[in-house]
């Protein structure tokens, strides 16, 4: 039986509450052990729309658990979406500080700027890609508002806490430079992350659903379900092609995207 409406806003309220207070919590689902996929984006969903009426402005979405080894380690078939408000775009070469955070990492991605509205239900890569202005290399910062383990219930977070929780999103960093679509090798864009001055992992963008451009038309389908759409000049972060990585106090990265060029971010 799906959450009721009044209980998915409870719950987002919880994850509100926690970015507010700094203070984690437990999983949704050790309270709530019916939830299913469909309540997670529930709960997510309840937590934008009280954005929206505090004022916030919907900029894009953002596409997460893209990769086949995330997937595996998750145990389901197909990705997650997340919503991206203006107060979590920034521009390149920013310093944060810790505190928001709570388990920052630290990815590399392509996200796609809308020059066109994009409709489900029936969008295939070629489409979506039809529907794109322009490409430009991109952070994103990802975070848990939930505890890893809770100790005193012994409750465990898990990927429908990660959906609730906006598939994880904390803020997403754009570069400067826009490339056209066909200018960019999608499948073979790369990046080098850099912490400190030393290379720490490194990932191609055709490990994102064998292209990000498909990253982007199952974002449009699976909007089409929930009765939403891709608007024009909205952006979309088509998903990690490293795995996380974390960050700490005083690191400095550097994302280094080849013939994209490099994007820089640091913590306090």
């Amino acid at each position: 039986m799906p959450l009721e409406p009044a209980v998915a806003a409870d719950l987002a309220a919880r994850i509100r509450s926690a970015a507010a207070t700094h203070r984690q919590i437990r999983s949704l689902v050790h309270d709530h052990p019916e939830m299913d996929m469909d309540d997670a984006y529930a709960v997510q969903h309840a937590w934008a729309e009280a954005r929206l009426a505090e004022g916030g402005r919907l900029v894009g979405y953002k596409v997460g658990l893209t990769t086949p080894s995330v997937q595996r380690a998750c145990a389901i078939t197909e990705p997650a979406y997340g919503h991206l408000f203006a107060d979590m775009v920034f521009p390149q070469g920013g310093t944060f500080p810790m505190r928001p955070f709570f388990e920052p990492r630290v990815e590399t991605e392509l996200a796609f700027v809308m020059k066109t509205d994009l409709p489900g239900p029936d969008c295939t890569a070629e489409i979506a890609m039809a529907a794109v202005g322009h490409i430009v290399p991109a952070i994103e910062i990802v975070d848990m508002r939930f505890l890893l383990k809770d100790e005193e219930s012994g409750a465990a977070r898990g990927t429908l806490d990660a959906v609730a929780d906006n598939t994880s999103s904390a803020l997403i960093v754009l570069g400067d430079e826009e490339f056209a679509p066909g200018a960019v090798d999608r499948r073979w864009s790369s990046a080098i992350l850099h912490r400190n001055g030393v290379a720490e992992t490194s990932g191609v963008a055709g490990v994102v659903l064998g292209d990000p451009a498909q990253s982007l038309a199952w974002l449009a389908n699976a909007l089409h379900r929930r009765g939403q759409r891709l608007m024009a000049g909205q952006v979309v972060m088509s998903g990690s092609f490293i795995t996380p990585f974390p960050a700490a106090g005083g690191d400095r990265f550097l994302a280094d995207f080849g013939p994209l060029g490099t994007l820089a971010v640091a913590f306090r």
